[in-house]
């Protein structure tokens, strides 16, 4: 079975049967794509300043923490933060079963930093 292409832009004979129906349809169809490539850009950027945000928060939280006197809890913050990270990176790929895989992958790095469960 052979893969189809989707594409925002319909094709031109497409466009030309929704012109057949209503003169109007082709533009309303190009706004709507217009509208959509507009939403998903500003939830692109919206993702991008969250994911910025996140970093500076955990970085500097690290610092403090570090500057405090807190060593091993500025590690768990920052271990946290790169571990939720690669979380990210990997949940972004759809992997099937990836979240036994992914628990699994935090309590060993945890268990190899000599971090201590309760």
């Amino acid at each position: 079975m052979a893969k189809q292409q989707v594409s925002l832009v319909p094709s031109p004979e497409q466009l030309q049967r929704f012109q057949a129906v209503d003169p109007t349809l082709p533009a309303l169809v190009f706004q709507a794509r217009d509208r959509q490539l507009h939403r998903e850009f500003v939830y692109a950027g919206m993702a991008l300043g969250i994911a910025a945000l996140g970093l500076i928060l955990v970085v500097g939280g690290f610092v403090y923490l570090v500057m405090q006197g807190h060593s091993l809890e500025a590690k768990v913050l920052l271990g946290a933060g790169v571990l939720g990270l690669i979380a990210g990176f990997v949940r972004a790929l759809a992997i099937p079963g990836l979240k036994r895989g992914l628990c699994l992958l935090s309590l060993n790095a945890a268990l190899a930093w000599g971090w201590e469960f309760c």
